[in-house]
């Protein structure tokens, strides 16, 4: 492959993506698993004890405990999927990756609306949103046209005055 296109590119990021979001699921039930493994059979339980930081009960800390370890596991697992997916790359696959994100995040924020203050609408509780604003959602050639087409009728209502809340 000589040169990479944007249809294998956006094919690259959502497997790139596939890893993030499989590794951040498998680091967070690793986290509950182990959390829970400590605190169910290693850790000493007093019921009639004080929590710590004030917590009523030792039961609540030791819940708070197993919850932010799976947070713990999904931050770990997900950190740790981008570079495990790049070792399983080739390296001139991932230079013209990068060359193609780069360009892309070019367009993006060239074509992207510029200098909009936080809108309200009046008599609307709502604020008015970009849409996608930093184009996330693009994963085809032909989603990146309809960023486009939704970048423009935006700037289009913007100039006009008529703004809706979504």
């Amino acid at each position: 492959m000589s040169q990479l296109n944007w249809k294998d590119f956006f094919l690259l990021r959502k497997s790139r993506l596939q890893w993030e979001r499989s590794a951040g699921l498998l680091g967070t039930l690793s986290g509950f698993g182990v959390g829970g493994a400590y605190f169910l059979f290693v850790a000493d339980f007093d019921p009639l004890a004080e929590g710590p930081f004030g917590l009523p009960d030792m039961g609540m800390a030791y819940g708070l405990g197993i919850v932010l370890s799976g947070f713990g596991g999904f931050v770990l697992g997900t950190l740790g999927a981008v570079p495990m997916w790049r070792i399983l790359r080739k390296p001139n696959i991932l230079k013209m990756m990068d060359v193609k994100e780069r360009d892309l995040y070019q367009r993006i924020s060239k074509h992207r609306p510029k200098d909009i203050p936080f809108m309200n609408v009046p008599g609307s509780q709502r604020a008015v949103r970009l849409p996608d604003y930093y184009g996330e959602k693009i994963t085809s050639v032909s989603a990146y046209r309809t960023w486009m087409r939704n970048q423009k009728l935006f700037m289009a209502r913007l100039k006009s005055g008529r703004l809706e809340v979504d």
